[in-house]
């Protein structure tokens, strides 16, 4: 019995800080403790488990259940058979999509030609029906998992370049007699590009669009964690290094961001 205790103080410490159902962790955790012979030992023949937390065993153990947990939250994409919301920045966005899409529309209006930068299953969401002026979506993204999803849409509006962002230039993607994009969208990509290839962060901030819509997440993708002041920090940057300005911003529960303009 001590062991189902053990189990338990372990998914209640685990869930208090990642973002992770408890029956998962608990799944988990029964799925591995069995390969720590001797700490199952430890804890069956333990009266008080402030002593199993110091033992070598558990530390091993702790390590590779963290290290599961968190690579496991860190997957871009999670099984779910209802698309869109397979795809983790979608999944988050879910809850406030109502809002988030409210304030979209309120703040564009007019748009005609859009640019989908990176945007994964965003199209999927995006409120085509709320945009009666808009003639072409262009989506630029090397997923190719989005790109097969977004294909079946058979969306006419929508234009696929499934490719990494520099493979053609910015004025490639516009639509033919359009000297710029009416929006440019980066919706939770500048601060990604900006930790993982800040190489490509100068030619974003050149993107031919009138508007440019950078978002960010307020809470880390595995922990229960404020970030808003860390990712506001690199969206302000992005804004200074292309000598851009704020005209507008957007902001729901657990992202936020602003409308840019040269």
């Amino acid at each position: 019995m001590m062991l189902d205790t053990f189990i338990k103080e372990e998914v209640d410490k685990i869930t208090s800080k990642y973002k992770i159902e408890q029956k998962q962790v608990e799944d988990l955790i029964r799925s591995k403790i069995d390969s720590f012979e001797k700490l199952i030992e430890f804890i069956n023949e333990s009266d008080d488990l402030n002593k199993i937390y110091r033992l070598h065993d558990y530390k091993e153990y702790s390590k590779k259940i963290k290290k599961e947990i968190y690579y496991s939250l860190r997957r871009y994409e999670r099984s779910d058979d209802n698309l869109p919301y397979r795809h983790v920045s979608v999944t988050e966005r879910e809850p406030f999509l109502d809002e988030f899409n409210r304030q979209l529309v309120e703040k564009t209006p007019g748009v005609v030609n859009i640019l989908d930068i990176g945007g994964g299953m965003f199209p999927a969401t995006f409120p085509f029906d709320k945009f009666p002026d808009l003639e072409n979506y262009v989506w630029v993204d090397k997923d190719k998992r989005s790109y097969e999803e977004l294909k079946e849409l058979n969306n006419p509006k929508l234009t696929l370049f499934n490719e990494s962002i520099g493979t053609h230039s910015w004025e490639d993607y516009l639509p033919q007699g359009v000297e710029e994009f009416d929006l440019a969208l980066m919706v939770k990509l500048v601060s990604v590009v900006w930790r993982q290839e800040r190489d490509l962060v100068d030619n974003l901030t050149k993107v031919p669009a009138k508007t440019i819509l950078i978002t960010a997440p307020k809470e880390a993708m595995t922990k229960k964690q404020p970030i808003y002041r860390r990712e506001k920090k690199v969206l302000l940057n992005f804004i200074r290094l292309g000598d851009l300005k704020i005209v507008g911003d957007l902001d729901i529960e657990n992202e936020f961001g602003f409308f840019i303009k040269r």
